[in-house]
């Protein structure tokens, strides 16, 4: 932290917080940090700088796009988009899975969770609901195999 605008032991603690809360965990934390420093006024200046740049740029994009929608140049520049914003999505899945699965049987949850959705036709909090509480009772049961 190159300001020290707040120590670790705090960075934990509001970390835990903005967990806790619902929403995106950086928004949460940009305002819980914000707040510490400057009080309410932190806080808003604080959850501006992160949302405030981003919606900017998108909505100029959306205004590029409606005026230069008729456009073969704008029209080529977006069939090139896309196949890289798939790419991307597709590159940050592997690297996520990389990491969170760290067995076969989380590959079963993973799995399970998509015939769930697509093949039996469930809604998915419904599937998360179902393979997130088989996976909390795999894990659970074998925790407390592990212990004894």
């Amino acid at each position: 932290m190159r300001h020290q605008w707040i120590d670790d032991r705090t960075f934990l603690e509001l970390l835990a917080i903005s967990q806790t809360l619902p929403g995106l965990n950086t928004a949460n934390m940009a305002i819980l940090i914000g707040d510490r420093l400057a009080g309410v006024p932190g806080a808003i200046a604080a959850i501006a700088g992160m949302c405030l740049p981003g919606a900017v740029l998108m909505y100029s994009v959306g205004v590029v796009y409606t005026v230069g929608q008729e456009r073969p140049l704008v029209e080529a520049a977006l069939a090139g988009v896309a196949p890289a914003a798939v790419g991307l999505i597709f590159a940050t899945t592997l690297n996520l899975g990389r990491r969170s699965l760290a067995g076969a049987a989380d590959l079963v949850f993973l799995v399970l969770t998509v015939v769930c959705v697509n093949r039996l036709h469930m809604s998915v909090p419904r599937a998360l609901f179902v393979v997130g509480g088989l996976a909390v009772a795999w894990y659970g049961f074998r925790g407390a195999a592990k212990k004894r």
